[in-house]
Parts: structure tokens; C-alpha cells; sequence
């Protein structure tokens, strides 16, 4: 792999001055990419033209069985390219602007010598034609979003009657308060895998990289369900950024899962992105007792893509799968 182009200082610096001045989701945000990949991990290339920055790619590269993957980073629900479009650019510019950036961005994916491609993209993302027609592939994801979190009364009206009931009952067991030590965090949120038996698919470490990034950009919140006994029952981390607020991070202690206190951990979760006058993103999952649950809140179903593309076979024969456990390998 191409590690120079990757580490090129002055695609930084454009791209950390676009970001000061548009919006960009918090998972493409310089300062958050720094935190969950680390500084050396991940790069961004730009295509400028006459001053005007066209389009970006930040990216995160990891090793994976000694093969270089562009691919998603630690929580990090989206990267991908971004599309810069004039002001009242005509439907048919935008389109030559989607391909013009699309192919330049595949040029430069090709020029890294990387072993694989794949990057999941923002609900907004919807053209994956000039990919296509490069060789690339996709796969289509969903999230679940309430897109209009102003009025609480409207938001709680639109909840299916198995969550209100659920909330009802949660009320009798326990409160919601704001505020815990990260290590706490992590100690409660462990207790879901210890359930399934599975390790936890991400590091103390890792996390309290993404606590210091996001108190210091001021825009993160820890709600937690208590009961009168001082028993946690369960755990969210909430992160945002101009436009949406997302629950990132959920965990229970599966001793209190009779309290059905996640429901009421949700339904304050959104009260929070309500105050910030934010959309609710719940993140989606493709398991379907999750996705139950987030359809019962009343949130809007979003599509959006995973595009990839290998380009070494010895790879695909060692079924190197980059979308298994993110880690903290650094």
C-alpha cells in the first residue's frame, strides 16, 4: 500500500478548513477520526479545482492477516465520499458532479494499492452507478431515524403500543440520570456480550478515546437507568453532531431485564436530541429483534450502502472478513 498518499498533510489541512465551513457527519469529522482510528490510520484525499473543493474521501485503512483494507472505522456508522455542490446546482450538475468525484475517488482508491474497498456511505448517498460502472459493488443497509424530534408528544404518540407499555412499566423501577465515569460505562455495557458469550468488540481504551474527543467538542451525553436500590440497569452513550444525534453505544445488566428500562433509556435518549433540536438516529441494525425494537419508536426506516470492491484474489481465498469484530488493534 501507497502509505505516503495516504499520509499527505496538505489533503489534511484542505479537508480540516471544508469542515470548519459545511456540514459533515460526525463520523467523517477530522477530530473524530483521529480518536477512533488514530492519526497515522486514516487519510483523506480531496478534488480541488480553481479553489473549490469538489469532493473528499476520508477513509480508514486496517491490516487485517497482513492485507491493507479500506474499511469502516471503530463506531463509525459512515465515511465514504462527500459531494460538494454549488448552490442551487441544476439536478443534472449534480449528477456530473456525483461522477466526476466518484471516478477521480476510485482512481485514487486503485492508486493505493490497497486489497480491498469498502466503505458504508450516508443515507444521503444515493448514486452508485459510477461505482458500478467501475466494477465496484453494493449492499444495501438501513438505519432508523425520527427525522422531526420538535414535538415530544408527537414523537411518543407515534410509538407502538408494546414500547409505551414497556415505558409504563419502567417508570415503577427505576429513573434516568446523566452522568457516569467511562469505566463504569464500559463495566455495564460488557455485561450484553458477557450474556451472549461473546467479547466485547471494542477496547476501554478505544472508548476513552472517543470520551476525551467528544467532551472536548462538547457534544456527547451518558444517560443511564437507576433504581431506587442504586442498581444500574441500563447504559447509553449519545454523540452528535449539527444535524442528528445518535445512540451509539447501549448496554444492560441482564439481571434487571424484567425493569424493561432501555425502553424508557430510549424514549429520554430522543428527549435529549428533542432539546438539541436534532434528528434521533438509532443507528440500525440487521438483526431483527433490534430492528423491532427500533420500528417501535416510530422511526423512519433510511437505506444506505456499503460499496466494495476487492482487488487481490489471495485475499478472497483466505476469506478475510473485514467486517468482523472492529477492535483496537493500535
Amino acid at each position: 500500500m501507497n502509505r505516503e498518499m495516504m499520509n499527505n498533510p496538505e489533503e489534511k489541512k484542505l479537508y480540516d478548513k471544508f469542515c470548519e465551513k459545511n456540514y459533515i457527519p460526525i463520523f467523517s469529522q477530522p477530530w473524530w477520526l483521529d480518536a477512533v482510528c488514530g492519526e497515522k490510520n486514516w487519510g483523506v484525499h480531496v478534488l480541488e479545482k480553481s479553489g473549490t473543493l469538489l469532493g473528499a474521501m476520508p477513509y480508514y485503512v486496517e491490516n487485517r492477516n497482513g492485507f491493507e483494507i479500506i474499511t469502516k472505522a471503530h463506531h463509525s456508522q459512515n465515511n465514504g465520499i462527500i459531494i460538494n455542490y454549488q448552490e442551487n446546482m441544476k439536478y443534472v450538475a449534480r449528477l456530473d458532479r456525483q461522477e466526476e468525484v466518484i471516478n477521480e475517488m476510485c482512481d485514487y482508491i486503485e492508486n493505493l494499492k490497497v486489497d480491498k474497498y469498502e466503505q458504508q456511505y450516508h443515507y444521503n448517498f444515493t448514486n452508485c452507478l459510477p461505482f458500478k460502472w467501475r466494477g465496484y459493488s453494493e449492499m444495501v443497509r438501513y438505519t432508523y431515524v425520527i427525522e422531526d424530534t420538535s414535538d415530544m408528544d408527537k414523537v411518543c404518540s407515534d410509538f407502538k403500543y408494546v414500547a409505551r407499555n414497556e415505558i409504563k412499566k419502567a417508570e415503577k423501577f427505576v429513573t434516568i440520570k446523566e452522568g457516569m465515569n467511562i469505566e463504569q460505562f464500559y463495566e455495564i455495557n460488557k455485561l450484553s456480550y458477557d450474556r451472549q458469550g461473546i467479547e466485547v468488540p471494542f477496547s476501554l481504551k478505544l472508548l476513552k478515546r472517543i470520551e476525551d474527543a467528544c467532551v472536548m467538542n462538547n457534544c456527547r451525553k451518558i444517560l443511564y437507568a437507576i433504581d431506587e436500590n442504586g442498581n444500574i440497569h441500563s447504559v447509553a452513550y449519545l454523540v452528535w453532531d449539527d444535524e442528528s444525534l445518535y445512540f451509539l453505544i447501549n448496554g444492560s445488566n441482564t439481571e434487571f431485564r424484567y425493569s424493561q428500562s432501555n425502553s424508557l433509556l430510549i424514549r429520554e435518549s430522543i428527549r435529549v436530541a428533542h432539546e438539541l433540536g436534532k434528528k434521533f438516529d438509532f443507528e440500525g441494525s440487521v438483526l431483527q429483534p433490534i430492528e423491532h425494537i427500533f420500528r417501535s419508536f416510530g422511526a423512519e426506516q433510511k437505506l444506505y450502502f456499503r460499496i466494495y470492491k476487492s482487488f487481490n484474489s489471495d485475499m478472497d481465498e483466505n476469506h478475510v472478513n473485514s467486517w468482523a469484530k472492529n477492535t483496537d488493534v493500535f
